[in-house]
């Protein structure tokens, strides 16, 4: 997922997008608002985990890249959420992700802890890559959303389903992303700020940042350019 490629005003509307479908889904499915409140509730942990911590981290606290801080702030909200599920026998892999959760942590603090010492450099680096891959927002929220979805949702094919299917459009990036950027492509062609003036026809391309424009004197009346001289676009 490229969310590198947004700026903070799109990834801000893709989240408040998908935050819409999600709840939207959990109250059809629910019957109420009770789960936003009440953590014994499925759809409770299924929100949390999907909607806020997945949708959040993905999009506004992680955009470009995940920092051995953000997996120490990741694996504490999983074991946060963890330890609020009064019945870890009905979680499947309750005690593998908590274990994980707290592995991930030590090695988070271990890591920022050895920044910047030499001799542990390799070790350092070693550390680094692992836990910000499998720390990152997407991936350790993906797998607590994941394991909600089969603990508690196995037996209601319908709700499996459809919270399956808003992961995996989630992930892939395709569907919300692309409207977002033509919504934003067609706002920008009205509101931005055109030079109505029409310099020429470009005929030639040396590199994407040099063209070979072609001036027609008798539309231009601007400055006047020679032949072989260079004109900027801003």
């Amino acid at each position: 997922m490229e969310t590198q490629k947004y700026n903070i005003v799109t990834r801000l509307l893709i989240c408040i997008l998908y935050l819409f479908v999600f709840l939207s889904l959990c109250r059809w499915f629910a019957g109420s608002w009770q789960f936003l409140y009440d953590a014994n509730n499925n759809f409770n942990m299924l929100f949390v985990s999907g909607a806020l911590l997945l949708l959040f981290g993905t999009y506004l606290a992680e955009p470009y890249f995940t920092k051995p801080l953000d997996v120490l702030t990741n694996s504490t909200s999983i074991i946060l959420a963890l330890l609020a599920i009064r019945k870890p026998s009905e979680f499947i892999g309750y005690y593998f992700l908590f274990v994980g959760a707290v592995i991930l942590e030590i090695l988070a603090v271990l890591t920022i802890v050895l920044h910047a010492q030499a001799r542990f450099l390799r070790t350092q680096k070693s550390i680094f890559d692992i836990i910000t891959k499998l720390g990152s927002s997407k991936v350790i929220f993906s797998t607590i959303y994941l394991l909600t979805l089969v603990s508690y949702f196995r037996e209601t094919p319908i709700e499996f389903c459809f919270f399956l299917t808003f992961w995996i459009v989630f992930i892939s990036d395709f569907v919300v992303s692309w409207f977002i950027e033509f919504f934003i492509g067609i706002y920008n062609i009205w509101h931005k700020k055109f030079n109505k003036e029409l310099l020429g026809v470009a005929f030639g391309c040396e590199n994407p940042f040099l063209y070979k424009v072609e001036v027609d004197c008798r539309q231009y009346k601007g400055p006047v350019i020679k032949k072989g001289g260079y004109c900027y676009l801003f």
